[in-house]
């Protein structure tokens, strides 16, 4: 489908862009979870309740916050979602495509920055970074498939969603499973955490239906949003697949 002509473009206002549905449901879900940063999040082997803000506030007392940027990643990427969607609703732009796409993809290269510090520390932490790429380069190589074929196909925001999606499914295994220690009970605010970031995943949904009529043009019509029955059954069956390939992969 070609682009509406600029001059039949409707602008939408701030008051508008602010209260649309694409606002309120990334904006509320990113911020739920920079929110469960102040919660505890686990109980560790060593019978300490872990809270991600105090960890935080001390690694960065003591130098280089090496353990905050690899492990407390998902709070940051629920920080710079929240911020982008903000610079969405004030600027408004007529073409948001690659700005979408922006945000997932700059992630993905600051993730890979982390897994290679990791991979080149010392043994433990490359057998760690090892052990992390058997989930991640299987994964990662499908989704970027789908989001080529997409992008090919003039599905750009499909594309971006799919990467944005692909990033929260990484943020609940490494609010679960890829944590900076050994977790002997999980705690509320684990589990908010994980909630709060299949939240971002959902509101991420909903950009190919809502995005460019909130954002971009108020003429360009917006499909009615609905998960599927054969779409919850999809998700279930492939985070159940991911996490008895992790767990497969754990025991080697």
């Amino acid at each position: 489908m070609s682009p509406i002509p600029q001059s039949d473009r409707e602008k939408p206002s701030l008051k508008s862009a602010l209260s649309s549905s694409s606002a309120i449901s990334n904006l509320v879900a990113a911020l739920a979870l920079v929110s469960c940063v102040l919660l505890p999040h686990s109980i560790g082997c060593d019978d300490k309740i872990v809270r991600p803000v105090d960890v935080i506030g001390d690694e960065l007392s003591k130098g280089p916050p090496l353990v905050t940027l690899t492990f407390f990643w998902p709070y940051l990427f629920g920080l710079c979602t929240f911020v982008f969607f903000v610079v969405l609703v004030i600027v408004r732009p007529p073409r948001i495509e690659r700005m979408l796409l922006s945000l997932p993809l700059g992630f993905m290269l600051y993730l890979t920055a982390i897994w290679c510090l990791l991979l080149f520390s010392s043994s433990s932490e490359s057998r760690i970074a090892l052990v992390i790429a058997t989930f991640i380069v299987p994964s990662a190589t499908l989704v970027a498939i789908r989001m080529t074929w997409l992008w090919i196909d003039d599905r750009k925001i499909a594309a971006a969603m799919w990467a944005q999606s692909y990033l929260c499914i990484l943020a609940i295994f490494s609010l679960r499973w890829f944590w900076i220690l050994p977790i002997k009970q999980m705690l509320y605010g684990g589990v908010l955490s994980m909630i709060a970031a299949a939240a971002v995943m959902v509101a991420s949904w909903t950009w190919p239906c809502w995005i460019e009529h909130d954002f971009c043009d108020r003429n360009h019509p917006a499909r009615q949003f609905q998960i599927t029955l054969k779409q919850i059954i999809l998700g279930i069956l492939v985070i159940a697949i991911a996490m008895t390939y992790w767990q497969f992969m754990q025991r080697q």
